[in-house]
């Protein structure tokens, strides 16, 4: 939250976008040409990128919804990443197996980032009082329900970054997204060997 309170959540937010399209495009030459560490460097370079996408996502959606609609829009934005694991494979395992090989998986991924992230930076606004899409209903709709919020905070505000660290709520934290990004990665990676080595499945299978 460090830059969202001081930047405008919405710039946050593409320059994030903007750092998974660029590291995604040059991971199929960097695998060929530079080899597995060079890879995952990318891939770490690019996981740091990816994490100020949440907290600008919330920051907006704080200035967008009102507090009793703020829950079903989180869940909304959050199925992404249901619907990104159950669709995500078969659109994998069909551009791994046309003539263009594994490397089209990436460059799919980032020119359907670059459009969206185009379509993005045109439209979209940190409130709606800036947006220049959508209807006057909405708009008042919106003033009269939404609690005004800024992003700018007062930058003498001392963060205890120190006892955020030591806190127990925030290890536990940590123990319970690397048990759980661990078990995903593990499937990610051991499932479709499976399917492949024990279960002779083709690709598309």
């Amino acid at each position: 939250m460090f830059f969202i309170n001081r930047y405008s959540p919405r710039y946050v937010l593409q320059a994030a976008v903007g750092v998974y399209i660029v590291m995604t495009f040059f991971t199929p030459y960097v695998a060929t040409h530079w080899g597995p560490y060079p890879v995952f460097v990318s891939r770490v370079i690019m996981g740091l990128g990816e994490g100020f996408i949440l907290p600008a996502n919330n920051a907006i959606l704080a200035n967008w919804f009102p507090s009793a609609e703020r829950s079903t829009a989180i869940s909304l934005f959050t199925t992404g990443n249901q619907m990104a694991g159950a669709g995500g494979n078969p659109v994998a395992a069909s551009l791994c197996a046309s003539p263009f090989g594994w490397p089209s998986i990436f460059y799919f991924a980032s020119i359907g980032s670059t459009i969206w992230s185009v379509i993005w930076f045109l439209t979209a606004s940190n409130q709606p009082s800036k947006c220049k899409v959508m209807t006057t209903t909405e708009r008042a709709y919106l003033d009269a329900n939404v609690v005004r919020r800024s992003n700018k905070t007062n930058r003498s505000l001392v963060v205890p970054y120190a006892k955020i660290l030591k806190s127990p709520a925030f290890l536990a934290q940590l123990l319970c997204q690397f048990v759980i990004n661990s078990i995903v990665t593990l499937l990610q990676i051991y499932l479709p060997l499976y399917f492949k080595d024990v279960l002779h499945l083709s690709v598309i299978a």
